[in-house]
C-alpha cells in the first residue's frame, strides 16, 4: 500500500479562504440592490398589462357599438349577457347592470375585462381623484385585493384605478392611472407609494 505523504497534501490558507469571502461579499453587494428593484418592475409590468387590456377592451366596445348600430349596453364576451353600458360617443359608463353609484368603475373595470378580471374592490366616496383616489384604495386595503375602482364624483367623469399589490403599509409600492369617460382615454400608470 502507498503511504499517504502529508507533505504533498495541501489545503486552502487562510488569507485565500478570507479573499474568497471578500469576494463573494461585494458580488452579493452589488447584485442585490438590482434583485430589489426586479419586484418593483414585475408590479409595473402587472399594471401595465392590466391597463393595455383595458384600453384595448374600451376599444373593442366602442368598435362593437359602432359596428352594432350604437345600441347600448353590449354583450362584450358573447355570452347573451350585458357587460357594458356606453355613453353616446361609445365608451363604457357602467358594467353590464347599470346600477350607477359607487360601483360604476368596478362595473367597467370588470365588465370590459370580463371573467379573467381582477377582483377589484370599489371606492367609498364620490368625490376623490388623483392623490385622494390613492388615499381612500389604501384606507379600504384588503388581503387578497390588489385592485381598487375609485369614482371621482356623482357624474362619473373619470375612473382612477389602483394597484396595491403590498400592503396598506406607508410607502408600500402603488400604481394609478385614470379612465377618462368622454374620451375613452387611460392615463399614463403613476408609480408611487401608499400614504
Amino acid at each position: 500500500m502507498a503511504r499517504l505523504n502529508r507533505d504533498n497534501q495541501k489545503g486552502f490558507t487562510i488569507v485565500e479562504l478570507v479573499v474568497v469571502i471578500i469576494i463573494l461579499g461585494i458580488l452579493a453587494a452589488t447584485a442585490l440592490p438590482r434583485f430589489i428593484d426586479v419586484q418593483d418592475d414585475a408590479q409595473l409590468a402587472v399594471a401595465e398589462g392590466v391597463r393595455g387590456a383595458l384600453m384595448s377592451a374600451i376599444g373593442l366596445a366602442k368598435a362593437k357599438y359602432i359596428t352594432g348600430g350604437k345600441i347600448s349596453p353590449i354583450d362584450m364576451d358573447e355570452d347573451g349577457t350585458d357587460d357594458l353600458v356606453l355613453n353616446s360617443s361609445g365608451y363604457p359608463t357602467d358594467g353590464g347592470a347599470g346600477g350607477g353609484g359607487l360601483d360604476q368603475c368596478a362595473g367597467i373595470f370588470s365588465g370590459a375585462l370580463g371573467a379573467q378580471a381582477p377582483a377589484v374592490i370599489t371606492g367609498t366616496s364620490a368625490a376623490t381623484t388623483g392623490a385622494n383616489a390613492l388615499a381612500e384604495a389604501d384606507a379600504q386595503f384588503s388581503a387578497g385585493t390588489e385592485w381598487y375602482a375609485v369614482d371621482n364624483n356623482a357624474t362619473l367623469a373619470t375612473c382612477d384605478w389602483i394597484y396595491l399589490p403590498e400592503s396598506d403599509a406607508t410607502g408600500a409600492y402603488a400604481a394609478q392611472f385614470t379612465y377618462t369617460v368622454a374620451t375613452g382615454v387611460i392615463s399614463a400608470i403613476t408609480v408611487g407609494t401608499a400614504p
